[in-house]
């Protein structure tokens, strides 16, 4: 039998190791900005326990703050198999209530398993900082923002300003066309006036195609929701409103309205998503949506009959 000696392999160092990755500063806080933001990671830590995820079981909680003090929360959300990220919607939570993206100062984010323990996990929170399509989509709405991530004893918070955290980002210059959706509406039906007021405060740098939408509980109360585009994903407005009412404890919803365009009377968006209305009918198959008829008024169709030729499967 000949015998076959292996060949050394000879390795070049120069290729092996991993490039050692940059060092992103933090931003320097006043004690006051730093108790804020403590508080912020305690309302994230609060608001994973509205999170809905029966296909992951991560349960993600994600808290944004604004210049004026007020507090956006979020949970993650699978109400589908595409997945509504907490720091997405809490970003869109803001939106649609007015705030503009250069006043939002900071977003804190809390990661735990489902059943897991909260005190355990705070110790491990250095690790479990937003993903990429969010960190792409936070730099894209407002890169100043300040990303807060809690330190190892799980109590003082490290904080980085967004820009940073997301080294050469993808950006992409695009002309700034202004929402000419009215800011307000008289509409008699205060559900069709919340969809209209919401559709103005989109954020559709890619589409140019402004999207409100609200749903109504069975006891009445209105919750609203907007488009959000960036470069790494676009939030649909009935997500972003369905997951508004269920962190206020809501699932069960009676009407939603959906307008896009720019009249004052609204249109049928161009591109209505049967996802984003599957994941309003996986918890209320009964509801009703109200689509513009293009004369002034409102359709309302049940929700397993909107006319499948204005869908698109997204």
């Amino acid at each position: 039998m000949q015998m076959i000696s292996a060949r050394p392999h000879v390795c070049n160092h120069s290729h092996t190791h991993a490039p050692t990755p940059p060092v992103v500063s933090q931003v320097q806080c006043s004690e006051e900005e730093l108790g804020q933001y403590r508080d912020l990671v305690d309302r994230a830590v609060e608001a994973r326990t509205h999170a809905y995820t029966p296909n992951s079981h991560s349960m993600v909680g994600s808290s944004v703050l604004a210049q004026d003090g007020k507090v956006y929360s979020s949970g993650n959300f699978e109400l589908t198999p595409y997945a509504d990220h907490g720091e997405q919607l809490a970003l869109a939570f803001a939106l649609a209530d007015g705030q503009k993206p250069k006043d939002l100062k900071a977003c804190a984010v809390f990661v735990a398993k489902e059943g897991a323990s909260v005190e355990e996990a705070r110790t491990k929170q250095s690790s479990m900082t937003s993903c990429g399509n969010c960190r792409q989509a936070i730099f894209e709405i407002n890169p100043e923002m300040h990303e807060i991530l809690l330190a190892s004893d799980g109590y003082n918070v490290e904080v980085y300003r967004a820009g940073d955290m997301l080294p050469k980002a993808y950006h992409r210059d695009r002309p700034e066309v202004p929402n000419l959706a009215p800011p307000s509406s008289d509409h008699p039906d205060p559900l069709v006036a919340q969809a209209l007021i919401a559709r103005s405060r989109s954020f559709v740098p890619r589409t140019n195609e402004p999207v409100g939408a609200a749903v109504e509980t069975v006891d009445g109360k209105i919750y609203t929701g907007i488009r959000v585009e960036t470069s790494s994903f676009s939030t649909q407005a009935e997500r972003v409103a369905m997951a508004n009412a269920m962190m206020h404890g809501e699932h069960q919803i009676k009407r939603m309205v959906i307008v896009g365009g720019s009249s004052a009377e609204g249109e049928i968006p161009k591109r209505l998503s049967w996802d984003a209305l599957q994941a309003v009918a996986q918890q209320s198959p009964q509801a009703e949506v109200l689509l513009p008829d293009g004369h002034g008024g409102f359709v309302s169709n049940p929700i397993a009959q909107v006319p499948g030729y204005l869908l698109t499967h997204s």
